[in-house]
């Protein structure tokens, strides 16, 4: 994914972070809420406590929706996390 604004902040956040929010194939919609597939910025310390990626899933698809509710348990993040949509939009490589 390529960002369209260069003012997104490419670094570790204080909480893990959905980069790629908001693509430009997608009509730069949200499909829901939990999604965090594509860019995901996470501290390599936060990554060891959420234990990375389950290994539940094969194929397509789940992973990345089961990362996002765990994000937002273990962080206690209520709401959304996510630059603003000007900010956040990305092109698929």
């Amino acid at each position: 994914m390529f960002p369209q604004d260069d003012r997104n902040p490419y670094s570790c956040p204080p909480a893990p972070r959905h980069m790629g929010a908001f693509v430009s194939n997608l009509g730069y919609q949200l499909w829901y809420k939990e999604i965090v597939g594509g860019v995901l910025a996470v501290s390599m310390e936060d990554y060891r406590l959420i234990n990375g990626y389950s290994n539940m899933y094969w194929a397509w698809g789940g992973e990345d929706d089961d990362m996002g509710l765990l994000i937002a348990f273990l962080f206690n993040i209520v709401g959304d996390r996510r630059f603003g949509e000007n900010l956040g939009q990305v092109d698929p490589c």
